[in-house]
């Protein structure tokens, strides 16, 4: 992989490790820095590691000291109808059986538990390219920006809906725990009498009892709000 390491323009160089293949430092939470090892498999490497538990019980013990752990696997597979792993020949003619024996839901099962019990995540690609692509976009994740600064995992959700919500509605719903039902009942209490609108800046200055008399919001779901708008 180095060759096509070098042709990403990415700063690199050749080491000894003490655990897995690739490693870099990058930005982590509360600009502190932290680092992060890669161990790369191919599919039939993977496959006997698995086998023979090294991968387990040597390869992925030596990433424990990395912030962040990851496991890199090229290769494609299937499985055939036994429910078996599934390769494809050199000249990608046929799917034959992969060597170990594994059944595809073990493979799978397998992988998970790396993920959700020893806290490293799998990534599966299918060749060189999409790898390279991988490793490029994992450093530039942990290098373009801050931790913090990362918003692409955020968002509101707001369902379409046949009547377009208010201005005032859009904005209340910015609050967590005001659906679409609720901001209809928000905006009501708070329109005013003579204008026939609602104001947003006396949405924002009111406490807790004050919500707490809107129809479908409670005692609990009042204190969150009143400590969402004082920025709690």
């Amino acid at each position: 992989m180095w060759q096509d390491l070098q042709k990403t323009g990415l700063s690199i160089q050749q080491d000894t490790l003490d655990g897995g293949d690739l490693m870099f430092l990058g930005a982590g939470p509360g600009g502190r820095e932290v680092t992060i090892g890669v161990e790369f498999k191919k599919l039939n490497d993977l496959l006997s590691s698995l086998r023979s538990q090294r991968l387990q019980g040597h390869q992925l013990f030596e990433l424990q000291h990395y912030d962040f752990r990851f496991l890199l696997v090229e290769g494609r597979w299937a499985h055939d109808d036994a429910g078996r792993v599934a390769i494809q020949s050199k000249f990608k003619l046929q799917w034959h059986p992969a060597p170990g024996g594994f059944s595809a839901a073990e493979l799978d099962k397998t992988l998970l538990g790396l993920t959700l019990r020893a806290g490293v995540v799998v990534k599966e690609t299918q060749n060189r390219r999409e790898s390279v692509r991988w490793i490029t976009s994992l450093y530039r994740n942990f290098n373009d920006v801050g931790w913090e600064d990362h918003t692409s995992h955020t968002g509101v959700f707001r369902p379409a809906t046949l009547i377009r919500p208010s201005p005032f509605r859009n904005f209340i719903m910015g609050i967590p725990t005001i659906g679409a039902k609720t901001s209809k009942a928000v905006e009501e209490f708070f329109t005013h009498p003579l204008t026939g609108k609602a104001s947003p800046r006396r949405a924002v200055a009111a406490r807790a009892h004050e919500w707490q008399q809107i129809d479908g919001v409670g005692k609990k779901t009042a204190a969150s709000i009143d400590a969402f708008l004082e920025g709690e």
